[in-house]
């Protein structure tokens, strides 16, 4: 997910980020990749189990 700060990812309580590539406490998270508005909401609301109509399955690799 996007942050505009590491410390905005911290204070939201969001931890699933390699921490020694974002060390700068003020700097992006994810600021070309991450989920943004929308889809950002969508994916908090499934990670604290209030959205119980998508399940999320991990794919190892892009064909899978």
């Amino acid at each position: 997910m996007f942050y505009g700060t590491v410390a905005q990812a911290q204070k939201d309580n969001y931890h699933e980020y390699n921490q020694n590539l974002f060390s700068n406490r003020n700097g992006f998270v994810y600021s070309y990749t991450g989920l943004r508005g929308d889809s950002k909401r969508l994916y908090q609301k499934i990670k604290n189990g209030k959205e119980k109509r998508i399940q999320l399955v991990k794919a190892l690799t892009p064909d899978d």
